[in-house]
């Protein structure tokens, strides 16, 4: 099962825009559609829909979490290789590359999660080669 966007969608692309994964299609101000081949289920859509007009996976309308409560990427700097990977995969451009105080010649800096754009979907731990990035 994946989430299914229902009659209720006024077509606003909220939820288009939010998609890491770019599942979702539509005209502006008819309703949209989830290509299920696509789809990850990370619920950002669900969570950014301002009309409920998503249904979850187990076909329920229902509130998402608090924005506070919701899973956040991190990452961890003395494992990232600052490939910048997950920066460049990030929907949400939560993801910024902090460099070190001190220069360092082979050192590229690491990648840090800002909280307050992260949505938790996951995409930067599928592409991080070292294993840094994790949903916390």
């Amino acid at each position: 099962m994946f989430y299914e966007i229902t009659d209720r969608c006024v077509g606003c692309a909220t939820c288009a825009k939010r998609c890491p994964a770019k599942a979702i299609s539509g005209e502006r101000r008819t309703q949209h559609y989830i290509d299920p081949s696509l789809c990850k289920e990370c619920g950002a859509c669900f969570r950014q829909c301002p009309t409920a007009a998503i249904l979850d996976p187990q076909g329920e309308r229902r509130a998402g979490k608090p924005i506070k409560e919701l899973p956040r990427a991190r990452i961890d700097p003395a494992g990232c290789a600052g490939c910048q990977n997950c920066r460049l995969t990030c929907a949400f451009c939560a993801i910024q590359v902090v460099r070190p105080r001190v220069p360092i010649l082979s050192s590229m800096g690491s990648c840090s999660v800002d909280a307050l754009r992260c949505q938790g979907c996951g995409g930067c731990v599928s592409v991080c080669p070292t294993g840094s990035a994790r949903i916390l």
